[in-house]
């Protein structure tokens, strides 16, 4: 059975910070005392608004995945499991999508490199090489997340597995902005 790593577009928004530092207006989440970057990687900002409200999933430049409400509407009528959706008051029609099912990124398969580790919250600024995406394991679950985030700074995300039937659901359903590229074990 083959996985997919997905990809999102951008929408071109952040929620809460740029790459380097957390917004002054936005109260509420943590950010580290030695790097200065966020901690709370599930913290929401009620006040985000979304620039770009083309796609039916997309990411913020600061790593959150936003999913429009067909979107939701699809994987809870479908019974996709271990997905939550967040509101965000100012987008009733949009929601940040946290992933719980975990599935293992083989880092050294893959080649990847962690760059400035951070002794006080234990991230790296960075974490590069995720592409093509290369899993310890096949997923169980039909929509995954890596346990390595990706990027750099504020704007370090998991990467999104699929199984073949997520892909095939969102094809049916013709839901806008995710490409899919096979993994490999």
């Amino acid at each position: 059975m083959q996985s997919f790593s997905v990809s999102v577009n951008d929408n071109d928004s952040f929620m809460c910070s740029s790459t380097d530092r957390v917004f002054d207006d936005v109260i509420g989440v943590k950010v580290c005392p030695g790097c200065h970057y966020r901690t709370n990687f599930e913290f929401v900002n009620q006040d985000f608004k979304i620039k770009r409200k083309t796609y039916d999933l997309s990411a913020t430049y600061d790593g959150y995945y936003i999913a429009s409400l067909k979107f939701k509407e699809t994987l809870n009528r479908e019974g996709i499991t271990g997905i939550n959706f967040v509101a965000i008051s100012k987008e009733p029609e949009y929601f940040v999508m946290f992933v719980s099912n975990v599935v293992s990124f083989d880092t050294k398969k893959r080649k990847s490199r962690a760059e400035k580790f951070c002794s006080v919250c234990a991230n790296y600024e960075s974490y590069v090489g995720a592409t093509p995406a290369f899993l310890k394991e096949l997923p169980r679950f039909d929509l995954s997340r890596t346990d390595v985030a990706f990027g750099s700074g504020n704007a370090k995300h998991p990467l999104l597995i699929a199984s073949e039937s997520f892909v095939s659901l969102v094809k049916r359903e013709k839901l806008k902005g995710l490409y899919f590229e096979p993994t490999r074990t």
